[in-house]
């Protein structure tokens, strides 16, 4: 069947799984074919998919990756005492949907740096179908607490 032949609700939902912070080209190009797949990324959507995008690209500079290819691509990420913060533990759990090769996730925070509610905010962005090829995840030496511990064992 023809993409075109699809009705809008159908075209958007295929445009949502497009959407990844990491590789937003690929959204952009699609929706740009035609002025109904442009309609389906209005510009508030656009500036939010690159804000996200930012978002995501400062982390991966943060903790020592060339770029978000890099981090998409990635089987398996080993970040200790990279001074990660309750917000950039959230921006790695927003990103939990596009990560399909990560097996392993090691995360560990001496200085306590990411506080009391960075592994929270970890567990509690981490939607259904994140990081589904994850076998291995460590958070070791960071300040877990109760909330955060509750929000994992979720």
């Amino acid at each position: 069947m023809a993409f075109s032949k699809l009705s809008g609700d159908e075209q958007g939902v295929i445009l949502g799984q497009l959407r990844n912070a990491l590789e937003p080209r690929l959204v952009m190009y699609f929706s740009s074919a035609n002025k109904e797949l442009r309609a389906l990324l209005p510009a508030a959507a656009r500036q939010q998919l690159r804000a996200d995008y930012e978002e995501a690209t400062a982390l991966c500079l943060k903790v020592g990756m060339r770029d978000c290819k890099e981090l998409r691509e990635a089987t398996e990420i080993n970040w200790c005492g990279k001074g990660l913060s309750a917000a950039d533990l959230a921006t790695l759990a927003k990103l939990g949907s596009v990560l399909p090769a990560l097996v392993s996730l090691f995360l560990a925070e001496p200085s306590g740096s990411a506080g009391p509610d960075g592994v929270q905010r970890l567990a509690e962005g981490l939607v259904a179908g994140a990081l589904p090829a994850v076998t291995f995840l460590n958070i070791g030496r960071m300040h877990v607490g109760v909330a955060g511990a509750s929000a994992i064992a979720a």
